[in-house]
């Protein structure tokens, strides 16, 4: 179904390099007709400044342990996501007596396989299902890391890019666009889809070196800042767009997208 559709095209966006690689190959698609927009991020809305209360604050009210490591993931609850191996690495660092805890947030269909591997292993005082918000800011705020544990159906990380604009280092499996927004050892770093030990190996890294994961976290949010920008996806939809009018188009003030991009891009913890 979709080869001879996608032949027909006359522009095909793709949302990573990775992602227009295997297309063209899979199905032998001009890749002189395609060009890869990355998602772009409103860092108006996401970043630290804009939740008033302070890190402390946030652990306070939501009743996290003040001093503790705290990565999380957003995202929903589904297989290809499998959040389980977060859960697992907290248990390899549980084992090797360092405390990391673990925060999952969103909804789905693996709820009970999440709270059940939380059981398995143990770990129910260190790693906490959250449910779903709709408004994630304070969350990823009140973590130290952000990781993404899926091993599938990932293009280019909405859940991610928000979590770098909030100013946290992020620890990406290898999946779609992963390596184009990670640069390995000074934003955040990439494992192997289902490694666990390697996963809990980055985190344990992280959590032993305050000062890494605050630089690695700055550098995450100057990478939004200067690559994946609301302004900048904007950008490069209306100059594919409207390629000879473009300089004439009017420009989007910045007040007048979060809600847009909110809707466009729908729950943060997708």
């Amino acid at each position: 179904l979709y080869a001879p559709l996608l032949r027909r095209h006359t522009s095909l966006v793709f949302g990573s390099h990775m992602q227009q690689q295997q297309w063209c190959a899979r199905y032998r698609l001009p890749a002189a007709k395609s060009r890869v927009i990355y998602n772009g991020v409103d860092q108006s809305h996401f970043n630290v400044a804009a939740v008033p209360r302070t890190k402390e604050q946030l652990r306070r009210d939501y009743g996290f342990p003040a001093d503790a490591f705290i990565a999380i993931n957003v995202g929903q609850l589904r297989p290809e996501k499998q959040q389980t191996d977060l859960i697992r690495a907290v248990a390899v660092l549980a084992s090797r007596r360092q405390a990391v805890h673990a925060l999952v947030v969103g909804g789905g269909v693996e709820h009970g396989t999440i709270e059940r591997c939380i059981a398995e292993f143990g770990v129910g005082h260190s790693a906490r299902l959250m449910g779903a918000t709709g408004d994630v800011r304070g969350l990823l705020k009140a973590a130290d890391a952000f990781v993404l544990t899926s091993t599938a159906v990932e293009t280019f990380s909405n859940a991610a890019l928000e979590a770098m604009a909030m100013g946290l280092p992020v620890i990406l499996s290898r999946t779609g666009g992963a390596a184009e927004m990670v640069d390995a050892g000074k934003n955040g770093f990439l494992f192997s889809p289902g490694n666990v030990d390697e996963l809990a190996g980055h985190i344990a890294t992280l959590a032993g070196d305050k000062g890494m994961t605050r630089a690695m976290g700055e550098a995450a949010a100057t990478r939004v800042r200067d690559s994946f920008s609301f302004m900048n996806m904007l950008e490069e939809y209306r100059s594919l767009l409207f390629p000879r009018a473009n300089r004439l188009m009017p420009v989007v003030e910045k007040e007048s997208f979060p809600a847009a991009y909110r809707h466009l891009t729908g729950s943060e913890a997708d």
